[in-house]
This record gives C-alpha cells, structure tokens and sequence, in this order.
C-alpha cells in the first residue's frame, strides 16, 4: 500500500517550522521579560499606577506569557540534550525564569481576580 501525500512528512519542511517556532517563542519570551521589566521599574517610580486595574491585567498577562514561554523553552532545551545527565546554562536560564514567573503569577494573579 502506497502512502497518500498528506500522511508523507518532510523532514525538511518540519525541521523549518519547528525552527521558526522556536524563534517566535524565543522572541515572545524575550518580549515579555523586557515588559515584566519595564512594568516592575514603573511600578516603582510610580506607585500609584497599581492601582489601576488595566495595570494589573497587562502585569498578569506578560507574567503569563514569560511562564509559558519559559517553560517552553525549558522543555525543548531539555529534551534537546537527552543523553546528557546535567542542564545546560541555557536550560538552567529557562528553568529560573519560569520559577519567578511561576512564584510572581501565583503571587499576583489571585489578587488580581479576588480584587474587589
């Protein structure tokens, strides 16, 4: 039995768009670490602002997305090394950011949606 086109898969097709992915996730993980330090820096300066509800949202979001991002990456980075038994420096920058975010989003969002 001959396979039908759609079920043949092209290692070369797939290796593009896993490396294309790779970089778009790259680039949003990079993305949400300058905005989660730009908003901590404006927290700062201007305490007032965390007050606002939409400053809240925009936190949670880029939180969510540098965890996500982070995670993704660290999985991929650890799977991309199978035969090794240690992480690479690489690994061990996904896996911290992605604990921060982790302990920042479970720190912050509940508040977030149990605010008043």
């Amino acid at each position: 039995m001959e396979e039908s086109p759609s079920r043949r898969t092209s290692t070369r097709g797939g290796a593009s768009h896993l490396r294309a992915i790779g970089v778009a996730v790259k680039a949003l993980f990079w993305a949400s670490v300058a905005l989660a330090a730009v908003l901590a820096l404006v927290s700062w300066v201007v305490p007032e602002i965390t007050a606002l509800r939409a400053f809240d949202l925009l936190d949670g979001a880029v939180l969510g997305l540098a965890m996500v991002t982070s995670g993704s990456l660290f999985w991929r980075e650890v799977h991309a090394s199978r035969g090794d038994d240690e992480w690479s420096p690489t690994a061990w920058l996904y896996a911290t950011a992605f604990g921060l975010s982790l302990f920042l989003s479970l720190y912050m969002l509940p508040a977030l949606y149990f605010a008043p």
